[in-house]
């Protein structure tokens, strides 16, 4: 038997059920109200759902939903655009059907709930890293929302240490590069004209498969290709650029690139074409070396900063008991103190972001300023 503590059916209708008194009585201790209306008993052989999730064996996200949500992306990677429809009564009681313009954004909230969903239940029941259909289509999502149609140019660095160095060096210099900053003749407030794509410790890194390092880099070369290639809405206005260090981790990247152009890159050359609006960068070489990374851009005096009587060691492994490094140099040396850094040596990496921007340009056509 049910427990009547919980509900009980209503005489006459075994299909009708109404709270017990127990249920009841908790509901009100905690200050809460039972609305009739929206008081109903799911059996265990149909769809039972509470505030729009499925929620039998595990909670999930109605079917329904996820075909609405595939069909408008599938609209949005077709023609650009999507549409919510509504129903509504017109004039004379007769039912109508209203489309009103989707955004971005909106798909983007809506593609993130099922992620998240699916997220919680791989913790419960844990499954291979492989992506399922749904995540695949996320990463076709963010692709073309975040990268084949972004609003500005897009840089994506190794790792988040890098984008604090890029972010104040182009604050350092940015009077010398109109085409990568504004600054407000008004208020001196600099302005960025390029993203400074973060994927490190979210979603977007974990669907679009790139981590810290170069190491993802290859694969999402291959994946980002074949993802545009489905693509017929207008795109690719603004470049996107990977910016890497000119060291050994350049060369699995490097064969990727040979592999789809037919050319392997040279350590020398400044930035390299690979396909559609994706460029590569690398670090430029300084005195002849033959390999070099960002933090090579830094002058001595900063690289020298002592903290809490430790050295700055830029490789992945040190010992830290005498040294600190790159989070610690980023996060408490170099954005600190960025008003008293010499960016001067960066100069070099944004002449080969600008001749990007240039060369996109020529390929593609002029855009506005971002």
């Amino acid at each position: 038997m049910f427990p009547k503590q919980i509900a009980t059916q209503s005489a006459g209708n075994e299909h009708s059920w109404l709270p017990g008194r127990e249920l009841s009585r908790i509901i009100a201790k905690c200050g809460f109200a039972l609305n009739p209306q929206k008081t109903r008993m799911q059996y265990r052989d149909s769809r039972q759902e509470v505030t729009g999730l499925v929620v039998n064996s595990k909670i999930n996200v109605r079917r329904e939903y996820r075909h609405l949500v595939r069909a408008m992306v599938h609209r949005l990677f077709t023609t650009g655009d999507f549409y919510f429809e509504h129903g509504t009564v017109g004039q004379g009681g007769a039912a109508t059907t209203q489309k009103t313009p989707g955004r971005p954004n909106q798909l983007h909230g809506m593609l993130g709930f099922i992620d998240g969903i699916d997220l919680h239940n791989r913790k419960i029941t844990p499954t291979d890293k492989t992506l399922s259909t749904k995540e695949l289509m996320y990463r076709r999502f963010l692709m073309f929302k975040e990268l084949y149609t972004a609003p500005a140019p897009v840089v994506i660095c190794e790792g988040k240490t890098d984008n604090v160095y890029i972010t104040h060096a182009i604050r350092g210099l940015a009077a010398q590069y109109p085409k990568l900053a504004d600054i407000n003749s008004s208020t001196g407030k600099i302005s960025i004209k390029f993203r400074r794509f973060k994927y490190t410790g979210n979603s977007t890194g974990r669907i679009l498969g790139i981590g810290g390092g170069t190491g993802h880099f290859g694969r999402f070369i291959v994946s980002y290709k074949a993802e545009i290639s489905r693509f017929k809405a207008p795109g690719m206005k603004w470049p996107l650029m990977l910016l890497i260090d000119n060291d050994s981790g350049r060369e699995p990247i490097f064969n990727t690139i040979k592999s789809i152009t037919g050319r392997k890159p040279d350590r020398s050359d400044p930035y390299v074409h690979i396909f559609g609006n994706l460029y590569l960068i690398t670090t430029p070489l300084h005195g002849g070396t033959q390999q070099s990374k960002i933090e090579d851009c830094f002058d001595d005096a900063t690289k020298n900063t002592v903290l809490d009587g430790k050295t700055f060691n830029p490789e992945n492994e040190y010992n830290t008991r005498m040294h600190y490094g790159k989070v610690d140099f980023a996060y408490k040396v170099v954005k600190p103190n960025a008003d008293s850094i010499d960016f001067t040596e960066f100069k070099p990496i944004f002449d080969r972001f600008v001749s990007v921007l240039d060369e996109h340009a020529n390929r593609f056509g002029r855009p506005r300023s971002p």
